[in-house]
C-alpha cells in the first residue's frame, strides 16, 4: 500500500514590497502596479503624493491588481520635455536645433494645454505662426512632421491616447503655390570668380576650409570638424573618416579622399595633437592680432597697443561651427561686394540700429542684393557636384558627394546646359 502524503501546510508568504513612488521622463510621478504604468500628475506636486496614496491604498485592497486610476492628463510642455529627455543625444547639433526651433510657437502657444487636446486645429496654429515668422514651404512641413513625431513617440509611452497621434495625422502638408509660406530657393553651384573674390577678406583658416570643399565636396559640418587623428596619411591619397556626419546614425561609413591638390592646403593646419582640430578661430584671431601689431610697428606706432573694449569680450573658440564659418562668408561677401551706399551699415552702428534706419522696404531690398551678390559654404558642394559630374558622370558625383542614391545626387549637380544646346542646335 502507498502511503499518502500529509497535505501541506501553506507557509505564510513573506510581505510583497510597496511600489516606488517614481519620476517619468516627461516629469510626471509614476508607480507601477501589476504590470501597468500609472501616471500621478506632476512629479512632487500633493496631488500627485495623495493620488500615490489611494494607489496603493486600492492595489493593496484588491490584493495585487492593478487599480481603475486614471492617469493624469500631461501637459504639452511635459511632453515635449520628456521627448528632449528620451532623446538626448541620438540626434546630430543640427536636428537637435531643428526640434529646438518647431517647439518655439508650441510651448507658447500651448505648454499649459493637455497633450490629449492637442488636436489638429492647434496643429495648424502652430504652422500659422511658422509662416508668420517667414519660414519657407518645406521648412515648415518640416516642423510640423516633428511635432508628429513627438506625439508618435507619447503613443508609444502611452502618455497620450493613440486618437491624439491619428487625429494630428490627417492635418496634411502646405503644397506649392496653394499657401503664404513662401518657396525656397533651390540651392545653385557659386562661380569661381565669386569665390577668389572672398579671398582677401577672410582668415587663412576660413580659406583653407573653403579650398577643401572645392577639391572634395566635403559639407561644411565636416570640413570644420577635422581633426589631424582623423586623417590617414598613409597613403598617396589621404583618407579623412569624419568623426560624426549626417549619416552615421542610420550605419553609414563615410570617407572623403584628399589628393595632392588638398593635401597642399590642409598640411600647414595639422597639429602634433591628434584630437586637436585643424581649423581653430582662436589661431586665427591670433594671427589676426599679430599682423596687426606688425603693421603698427612698420608705420612707427606701438607694438602692443591694446584698444579699450566696453562690454564683455568675445572670447573665440577651439573649433568652428557651421555658423560661425557662415558667417565669416558672408562678412568677406560684404567687404567684395558692397551694397550700394544708402543701405551700407555705418562705422559702429549695431544691426538692430541699421534695420531700424532703413525700415522694411530698404531691409527687403538690401536682402535681395545679399542673395544676389552674397553666396554661402554649401553651395561649394554644389560646385563640386557639377564639376566632377561633367568631367565623369554621375555615378563619380554621387561616389565624391558620399550619397546612396542617385537621386539625391541630382539635386546638387546641374545639368550641363552647354551640351543640351549643342544636341538642341543640331537635332531639334
Amino acid at each position: 500500500m502507498s502511503r499518502r502524503k500529509p497535505p501541506t501546510v501553506p507557509a505564510e508568504s513573506a510581505p510583497v514590497p510597496v511600489p516606488k513612488y517614481r519620476r517619468h521622463a516627461s516629469g510626471q510621478a509614476r508607480v507601477e502596479l501589476a504590470g501597468r504604468t500609472v501616471y500621478l500628475g506632476a512629479y512632487g506636486s500633493p496631488e500627485s503624493l495623495q493620488a500615490y496614496a489611494r494607489a496603493i491604498a486600492e492595489w493593496q485592497a484588491g490584493g495585487g491588481h492593478a487599480p481603475p486610476v486614471p492617469a493624469a492628463p500631461i501637459t504639452v510642455a511635459q511632453l515635449v520635455a520628456g521627448f528632449v529627455q528620451a532623446h538626448a543625444g541620438r540626434y546630430r547639433r543640427n536636428e537637435s536645433r531643428n526640434y529646438r526651433t518647431a517647439c518655439r510657437p508650441l510651448l507658447r502657444l500651448y505648454a499649459d494645454t493637455p497633450a490629449a487636446e492637442f488636436g489638429p486645429r492647434a496643429l495648424k496654429t502652430v504652422r500659422q505662426a511658422y509662416v508668420a515668422a517667414g519660414y519657407v514651404r518645406k521648412t515648415v512641413n518640416g516642423y510640423v512632421g516633428r511635432i508628429r513625431r513627438m506625439f508618435k513617440w507619447a503613443v508609444s509611452e502611452e502618455l497620450v491616447p493613440v486618437g491624439t497621434f491619428q487625429a494630428l495625422r490627417t492635418v496634411e502638408g502646405l503644397r506649392r503655390g496653394k499657401s503664404a509660406a513662401p518657396e525656397g530657393g533651390r540651392v545653385r553651384p557659386v562661380a569661381a570668380e565669386a569665390v577668389e573674390a572672398v579671398r582677401p577678406h577672410v582668415t587663412p583658416a576660413v580659406w583653407a576650409m573653403v579650398s577643401l570643399q572645392r577639391l572634395t565636396g566635403m559639407r561644411p559640418g565636416e570640413v570644420v570638424a577635422m581633426r589631424t587623428g582623423d586623417v590617414d596619411r598613409s597613403g598617396d591619397v589621404w583618407l579623412y573618416r569624419p568623426a560624426d556626419h549626417k549619416t552615421a546614425h542610420v550605419g553609414r561609413d563615410r570617407f572623403i579622399d584628399l589628393g595632392p591638390k588638398a593635401q597642399a592646403v590642409l598640411t600647414p593646419f595639422l597639429k602634433a595633437d591628434p584630437a586637436a582640430f585643424c581649423f581653430s578661430p582662436a589661431e586665427s584671431m591670433r594671427g589676426v592680432r599679430a599682423a596687426a601689431i606688425a603693421e603698427r610697428k612698420a608705420r612707427g606706432g606701438v607694438g602692443n597697443h591694446k584698444r579699450r573694449r566696453h562690454g564683455r569680450r568675445h572670447v573665440p573658440g577651439s573649433r568652428y561651427s557651421v555658423a560661425s564659418y557662415r558667417r565669416a562668408i558672408a562678412r568677406a561677401c560684404e567687404r567684395a561686394f558692397p551694397p550700394p551706399a544708402g543701405l551700407r551699415r555705418r562705422p559702429g552702428e549695431t544691426a538692430a540700429a541699421h534695420a531700424a534706419r532703413l525700415g522694411p522696404e530698404a531691409l527687403a531690398e538690401l536682402c535681395t542684393w545679399r542673395r544676389r551678390h552674397g553666396w554661402h559654404p554649401h553651395q561649394l558642394r554644389h560646385s563640386y557636384a557639377t564639376e566632377i559630374r561633367r568631367r565623369y558622370g554621375v555615378e563619380a558625383a554621387r561616389i565624391g558627394l558620399g550619397h546612396a542614391s542617385l537621386d539625391v545626387t541630382e539635386l546638387y549637380a546641374e545639368r550641363d546646359r552647354a551640351l543640351a544646346r549643342r544636341i538642341a542646335l543640331e537635332v531639334g
